[in-house]
């Protein structure tokens, strides 16, 4: 890789548009349950079972998306409305507290490096976003934790909505293009 190919990938819309929901999802959705749970008194056992089993269902559940999205072939539809609970769970907390590879097939490098930079950025969030947005000591009640969690994930539908728009942009561009040269 040379530093011109980085200089293009950085400075690339695409880069940006995928990577900005990527990380916004990682760090937003988390999974914090486990000191909302030991703060409100459950038991070891149960604070170790409960989190356990809700990365079960979304290791499940995210195999059966995959296939709907292949399926129907909605693919920015259903990556939104797979978001839908994390807003309304966010927004529970909140007033609680308060009381595509298809865009890429042009450009194999890009896409192999998304998900590798997308991790880093990912690994680089995930690094303070908890320490200061979700401290331990002051579990369940989290003064701006769900609501930070809540813009990233909002932050996401709006990262995953814009790919799709360019995306359309893109595909109409080279129709235009194709048609052209005819």
């Amino acid at each position: 890789m040379t530093v011109k190919r980085v200089s293009e990938i950085f400075t690339s819309w695409r880069f940006w548009a995928f990577i900005t929901p990527y990380a916004a999802y990682i760090t937003g959705a988390g999974t914090y349950m486990n000191l909302w749970l030991q703060a409100v008194g459950y038991d070891v056992q149960i604070t170790n079972i409960l989190p356990t089993i809700g990365n079960a269902i979304a290791l499940v559940s995210t195999y059966f998306i995959a296939i709907l999205s292949d399926i129907t072939r909605w693919r920015w539809q259903i990556s939104i409305a797979t978001l839908l609970p994390y807003v309304f769970g966010n927004l529970v907390l909140v007033i609680w507290n308060f009381m595509d590879s298809e865009m890429f097939q042009d450009d194999t490098e890009l896409r192999g490096y998304l998900p590798a930079i997308g991790n880093a950025i990912w690994y680089c969030q995930y690094a303070w976003f908890p320490v200061v947005h979700l401290p331990a000591e002051k579990a369940p009640h989290y003064p701006w934790g769900c609501w930070a969690a809540l813009g990233l994930t909002i932050l996401n539908i709006i990262g995953i909505h814009t790919c799709y728009l360019a995306r359309c942009l893109w595909l109409i561009s080279t129709a235009y293009t194709l048609t052209a040269k005819m």
